[in-house]
């Protein structure tokens, strides 16, 4: 455990309101160290987690936050409730459902959206709506719409790619007015992926680039409202985990500071859930088996990785020691080769990877 992995200053008050749900009967403890500890199960153990909680609670209780009940259950005090709240940005508990608290208020908190702010409130309900307020934090989209279209956000896209790529605003395109061909700004917005690659729809371009924002594993709306929450009440430590993708920037046909532009690689530390989001990616391409059970070798993948992804700057063996912790921090699923004979002896070799008294050979593949 890394000594810089501690809970946001603000966590006492999340475990506050998740008391607060409990209403005046109160909450089993083992309740709340069950829902709260899928935000933390991502770098924490169940033991320490245990303990964390118990250092929350005596300070909450310390503080007159909440209340040990006649039945040893854990209710929360008028000044704590009032202080919880608050921290929402209101007056009064919105609702008793822990889920909905978790997945629209506390969500919004992670996107800086306040609680007046209605229209925007109401888009975090559906998957469109979250994916574009994602979409509009994460790489400061200019839309004015509060609830942009799939071809807004495209077409914002597009213009981030095509300034990323000359590295300044182009004239003409700062104000994101400009509508650019639906073939071409799909390309152009395709390249904001890591890595980039084609994509044939704007709503799975959309989904993509939103779970490759929050570093969700999938990009279905739980996995993502559980990242942003995760990176919210876990923040990494400054300067460990960055950013998982390569920045490559060139002067298009031009010269920049008076130097040739030749595309400039700037590598960091590979995040682990977004590392395992390209991963999945690469490992579609070689995926065999059926429906629900499609797995890809290792080894297959690997040799993608080489051939597509050099800005990670690793070799095989630390390539594989990273599958090994995304899979241990449940990112991606690597599974075991049941089946060996002549026809896959040689992919089955060149694809174990082991940690402690585990092996594995494939990777298995989402729908």
């Amino acid at each position: 455990m890394a000594a810089g992995s501690r809970e946001t200053p603000d966590f006492a008050q999340i475990i506050a309101l998740r008391i607060a749900c409990g209403g005046k009967r109160g909450c089993a403890r083992a309740d709340v160290k069950d829902d709260l500890f899928e935000l933390l199960s991502h770098r924490l153990s169940q033991g320490e987690w245990n303990t964390r909680l118990d250092t929350h609670l005596e300070a909450l209780e310390s503080a007159s936050a909440i209340s040990k009940t006649p039945k040893g259950r854990i209710a929360i005090t008028k000044d704590g409730k009032r202080s919880a709240v608050a921290y929402l940005g209101l007056s009064s508990l919105p609702t008793r459902n822990w889920n909905e608290i978790l997945s629209v208020h506390l969500v919004a908190k992670t996107l800086d959206i306040r609680p007046g702010a209605q229209k925007r409130m109401k888009a975090l309900s559906s998957s469109d709506g979250l994916r574009a307020l994602v979409l509009c934090k994460y790489f400061d989209l200019k839309i004015k719409d509060i609830a942009p279209t799939a071809a807004q956000l495209r077409n914002a896209l597009a213009v981030r790619a095509l300034d990323e790529a000359f590295a300044e605003p182009l004239p003409g395109l700062e104000n994101g007015s400009t509508r650019i061909p639906q073939r071409l700004s799909l390309f152009l917005a395709s390249q904001n992926l890591q890595p980039p690659r084609t994509v044939t729809s704007t709503d799975k371009l959309v989904a993509l680039l939103a779970a490759e924002a929050a570093g969700a594993v999938q990009p279905d709306p739980k996995s993502l409202r559980l990242a942003l929450l995760r990176e919210f009440v876990l923040p990494r430590a400054a300067g460990a985990n960055g950013a998982s993708n390569g920045v490559l920037k060139a002067a298009a046909n031009g010269h920049e500071n008076g130097k040739s532009a030749v595309p400039t690689v700037i590598s960091h530390e590979l995040d682990l859930a977004k590392f395992a989001v390209s991963v999945h990616e690469l490992a579609r391409a070689h995926a065999e088996g059926w429906a629900g059970n499609m797995r890809a070798y290792i080894s297959h993948v690997w040799r993608t990785v080489q051939d597509r992804r050099p800005d990670w700057n690793m070799d095989e063996e630390a390539f594989k020691a990273k599958l090994t912790d995304a899979h241990r921090a449940g990112h991606l699923t690597l599974a075991i080769a049941d089946l060996r004979d002549k026809s896959n002896i040689a992919d089955v070799k060149e694809s174990v990877t082991r940690y402690k008294n585990s092996e594995w050979h494939l990777i298995r593949v989402e729908d």
